[in-house]
């Protein structure tokens, strides 16, 4: 039997180069917060708005896929080859020649001090604390590789909620439920300050995972979408799923 060839789906690609420019513009875009007024400068933070979600929809485009038959094996070692040995490669080139980058130092002095520019210790302190920032400032925005890497030592246990299955369903739409409630909550309080402390609820599932889930739900609703526009939209998020609560 001939494999059949899967059409390729232009509408993921239209994410993709969205949330590419989203990341772009992310580190185009000012800085809301006015250091000199220490007050958020509220024209700004509209126009961030529309500039901050690039990597959570790459997270979502995972969630696309999730399902998709691959072994696990196979993610571990796509993930390995593609992700992990790249990123590491750039981690050694900022490191070394990081004095050269900033202007501070000659090319020459960075192969001369190579074992010595090498920061081991910042490198066991990202690991440990899964935080890119102790390796150096060219490192900082590596963070989503350890978000990445998250959502792949969890792939199993979404493999399980992500099945067109009554259980599944339930506990997929009860964990994306209550993890926007929870990240809602975080975000208001950067805004509100509460007398008796930061709340911190219904923060049962890292926002990585809550945008995967996300993702594989617009995935298997697509065709709805598609099809009746904002008002499917609207019963994604719980209209129609009254009937998966039903004892």
């Amino acid at each position: 039997m001939e494999d059949k060839k899967t059409d390729r789906d232009v509408s993921i690609d239209f994410i993709r180069i969205v949330a590419c420019i989203l990341v772009v513009g992310t580190h185009c875009c000012l800085q809301a917060f006015n250091e000199y007024y220490h007050e958020v400068d509220w024209s700004r933070l509209f126009e961030k708005c529309f500039l901050t979600d690039g990597v959570p929809l790459f997270f979502m485009i995972t969630g696309f896929f999730i399902a998709n038959g691959r072994s696990y094996k196979r993610i571990w070692k796509s993930t390995f080859f593609k992700v992990i040995i790249p990123t590491l490669i750039y981690i050694l080139f900022a490191q070394v020649f990081f004095m050269f980058i900033l202007n501070k130092e000659s090319l020459m002095w960075c192969f001369k001090n190579f074992f010595v520019n090498m920061n081991i210790g910042g490198i066991i302190q990202s690991i440990l604390t899964t935080n890119t920032a102790p390796i150096n400032s060219l490192c900082e925005h590596l963070w989503y590789i350890y978000s990445y890497i998250k959502i792949v030592l969890w792939i199993p246990i979404l493999w399980l909620l992500c099945k067109e299955e009554k259980r599944a369903t339930f506990a997929r739409r009860m964990v994306l439920l209550f993890g926007i409630i929870g990240m809602a909550m975080i975000d208001i309080q950067r805004f509100v300050k509460f007398s008796f402390g930061e709340i911190r609820l219904l923060q049962f599932v890292d926002r990585e995972l809550i945008y995967v889930i996300l993702g594989y739900e617009l995935f298997i609703n697509r065709n709805r979408i598609k099809k009746n526009n904002l008002l499917s939209v609207i019963r994604l998020f719980g209209i129609y799923s009254y009937k998966y609560i039903k004892v």
